[in-house]
């Protein structure tokens, strides 16, 4: 099967009606996403003896891989993605022992950050975790869009960065 065009966004909050999701149907309202809400899935924590094998990890990636565009959205928690981003991407280790076809087939996907926060700016700790990831992965990082909500999302106080983001979206890789 080709990989498709439309970006696949792995949606990974405490809330799946929060800001964050807020932020990514702002985007779907500019561009077509296949959405997934890491909380409607049961992905285990990554453990050394891969006793969570059967739980909906790999069903994901086998997803998620089919498209040319990978986007994580998660809000900014401590300086850091959120519980269920966190324990997504440590899963991605899965990739490395057990399932290493599957994992290939990541390198070339092009790799985006939204987040949401509530300080007027991003830390640089959190661009520079997913950057790595990426790296690591083979992913050309395409860029972060990033939307501060310290009272909440607001449409209209958004849509530059949301702008923003379509463009980086819209970019040649």
């Amino acid at each position: 099967m080709n990989p498709t065009p439309k970006p696949f966004v792995v949606l990974g909050a405490s809330r799946g009606d929060g800001n964050t999701a807020a932020l990514v149907q702002a985007v779907a309202a500019r561009v077509p996403l296949e959405v997934v809400d890491l909380n409607t899935l049961e992905i285990g924590y990554f453990d050394y003896h891969h006793r969570n094998r059967d739980d909906d990890f790999l069903p994901l990636i086998r997803r998620l891989v089919e498209h040319d565009t990978v986007i994580f959205a998660s809000p900014v928690y401590w300086y850091s993605m959120s519980a269920v981003m966190k324990t997504f991407v440590d899963r991605l280790s899965d990739l490395l022992k057990i399932e290493k076809d599957l994992g290939r087939r990541l390198r070339g996907k092009r790799g985006l950050v939204l987040a949401t926060g509530a300080s007027p700016h991003h830390p640089r700790s959190y661009e520079e975790t997913f950057l790595q990831t990426f790296d690591y992965l083979g992913m050309p990082f395409g860029g972060l869009g990033y939307v501060y909500c310290e009272n909440g999302f607001a449409t209209a106080d958004s849509r530059e960065a949301v702008d923003a983001f379509v463009e980086k979206l819209s970019a040649a890789p």
